[in-house]
């Protein structure tokens, strides 16, 4: 536990980590509170969970179609450009989304501004990372850095929704939405005004279709990021069901709260240092950890 603090307050002093870091943290809580606010404020200015769910679904398909060309942004003009170039547009859809769900516009107008609004979020992450590849020097500070932004990501999946819901309680879901384009406002400017930031250049993209995919153990790399992301998704119903199945259905939030918990705990232990050698010993610990049977504990009756 004392390395672990040391490399984290190590990494704290570093130039730029503590503006960089709170931009991340800004721009990613915007980030899980766009779900939940947009999709209630749906609701609330048209009656329809039908027009909600087709909200969701067309942010969700926005980030996921356009997400590699915001990454090969970040690549060509630069991370500071970049997500300048992506936090205001989004923070102007946002608004625009809140005025014209009060103007009673239909259904087709609210979803196609969810298309356009997952299709412009700041690249947070990917933003990050590429300053961090170059202002951090040593492979342990980069170690730590990259296991912080795990620990924010996780952080945010429990505050973001949890204050989204407190400002559609307490106010509404107008409120949640506009605090969320605040975030994502404040965000975007503290990271594209950073010295680190602006300091890395844009660079030419790489001849040649899907060159990402040419690097060595990159195909690996997404089936293994496939397959947990996959089994992300299936905990997001399986837990739900376990609880229901035990008839503790209201448990199904402490349970999750209880996994994204534990990810964060684990994220901040990996970050402790130093660089695991071969990293993918890493993964395989952790991924081992469970005995053969232990998927009978989550057998629930039907």
């Amino acid at each position: 536990m004392r390395s672990s603090l040391l490399g984290y307050r190590r990494l704290a002093r570093a130039p730029g980590v503590p503006r960089l870091t709170t931009a991340f943290l800004a721009l990613r809580t915007s980030g899980t509170m766009a779900p939940v606010s947009l999709v209630l404020f749906a609701r609330e200015v048209t009656g329809s969970f039908a027009t909600a769910s087709g909200v969701l679904a067309a942010v969700t398909a926005g980030g996921l179609v356009l997400g590699p060309a915001r990454g090969r942004l970040v690549d060509r003009v630069g991370p500071s450009p970049a997500v300048l170039m992506l936090a205001l547009p989004s923070v102007a859809t946002d608004g625009l989304f809140i005025v014209v769900g009060h103007s009673g516009a239909g259904a087709d107008a609210l979803i196609a501004l969810g298309a356009l609004s997952g299709a412009v979020t700041a690249p947070a992450g990917t933003a990050l990372r590429s300053v961090w590849s170059d202002a951090l020097a040593d492979a342990e500070g980069r170690h730590t850095a990259y296991a912080l932004m795990g620990v924010v990501q996780e952080t945010n999946f429990i505050v973001g929704p949890l204050l989204a819901g407190l400002l559609i309680a307490v106010f509404s879901a107008t409120v949640a939405v506009a605090a969320a384009a605040v975030l994502n406002l404040i965000g975007g400017l503290l990271f594209a005004t950073s010295r680190q930031a602006r300091a890395r250049p844009g660079r030419p993209p790489v001849p040649g279709r899907l060159p990402a995919l040419r690097g060595p153990g990159i195909r690996i790399v997404l089936a293994a990021a496939a397959g947990f992301g996959a089994t992300f998704g299936l905990l997001d119903v399986t837990l739900p069901a376990v609880a229901h199945g035990h008839g503790a259905a209201a448990a199904a939030g402490i349970l999750l709260s209880a996994f994204a918990a534990g990810s964060l705990a684990g994220g901040l232990m990996y970050g402790r240092g130093p660089v695991p050698a071969p990293q993918g010993s890493a993964i395989r610990a952790p991924a081992g950890s469970l005995p053969p049977d232990s998927s009978r504990s989550c057998s629930y009756p039907a």
